[in-house]
């Protein structure tokens, strides 16, 4: 009798199988069973018997062997992962672990501790050689790795009106979730502004919540130039006439009035106080900026004549 097995290929299966031979006319048993070659089994102790007819046809004789089938040890796997820290980010880490003596891939790559990873499932597999050493034996696990959203704002503003004033605005939208700081300062969107460069700084809890995912952008506030005005004038020449001159200049593009109606440096004027008013348009070009003064022109007092006569004596 010659007997022999090979083992179970992965842990927790039956498929083991022994392969026995005996001499002719003899009968081969299994632990009792007749001896199947296609038979499958399980990890154990298993004894093998062959028997036959003795010489004399009045009894048996017997040949009997052992043989072992044992099981690889179960393999495993377990991983972990970090997620990316921020959108576009490609910073995410995987931790594996396998038991004793299994190699490890991600995603059909050799394992790494120290590679990083974009946004995505990966596959990882754990696998040992098997029972007979003629294959192997797997375990697998996936890790998803995910990015935060995208951190952004949309920023807008309004420029100072007029010359010195402090009425600028900024209008921040950020993304969900975010905070927002104007040069360091929470945002409050009710705040006026002067003129100047505004640092803007949006920030997010990062993908793994230990750290935050920033956006930072700028806007500037300007103010128009001053609009300024003088005016210089002649008086009347004389009493009742209306040959008083405004000479009147203003800041570069502005429009002066003369009480309301459109200078004329040609025109001349009677006695009496003018108004005069420079107007720009203003930082935002949906009003104007103004600047004003008075001339005032006078006439000289009328002239009068007295007469008395005498007559002749004589």
């Amino acid at each position: 009798l010659s007997a022999s097995a090979s083992n179970v290929s992965c842990n927790g299966a039956a498929d083991g199988a022994i392969s026995a031979s005996s001499s002719a006319g003899s009968t081969i048993t299994v632990d009792g069973q007749p001896y199947d070659p296609s038979a499958a089994y399980a990890p154990g102790n298993y004894t093998v018997v062959a028997t036959a007819t003795d010489g004399n046809g009045m009894g048996e004789c017997i040949a009997s062997t052992t043989v072992t089938i044992t099981e690889p040890d179960l393999v495993t796997v377990s991983a972990t992962a970090t997620n990316v820290s921020c959108y576009g980010a490609a910073d995410a880490t995987i931790t594996a672990t396998a038991s004793a003596g299994a190699t490890i891939t991600v995603d059909g790559q050799p394992y790494d501790a120290s590679a990083v990873y974009g946004p995505g499932t990966y596959a990882i597999e754990a696998s040992l050689s098997d029972g007979n050493n003629i294959g192997v034996c797997m375990a697998t696990s996936s890790v998803t790795i995910t990015e935060p959203d995208m951190v952004s704002a949309t920023v807008t503003s309004t420029n100072v009106s007029c010359y010195g004033l402090n009425d600028g605005t900024i209008t921040i939208t950020p993304s969900a979730g975010s905070t927002v700081t104007v040069d360091g300062q929470p945002y409050d969107a009710s705040l006026l502004y002067a003129p100047g460069t505004y640092a803007i700084e949006v920030t997010a809890p990062d993908g793994n919540s230990v750290g935050v995912c920033s956006y930072s952008t700028s806007v500037t506030i300007t103010e128009p130039d001053q609009v300024t005005v003088s005016a210089t004038s002649t008086n009347v020449n004389a009493y009742g006439a209306a040959d008083g001159t405004i000479t009147a200049t203003a800041s570069a593009g502005a429009v002066i009035t003369i009480n309301g109606q459109a200078y004329d440096a040609s025109a001349t004027y009677g006695p009496g106080t003018y108004s005069i008013v420079a107007d720009a348009p203003d930082g935002n070009n949906v009003g104007s900026c103004s600047a004003y003064t008075t001339v005032v022109i006078t006439e000289p007092d009328p002239l009068t004549v007295s007469a008395t006569a005498t007559d002749v004596t004589c």
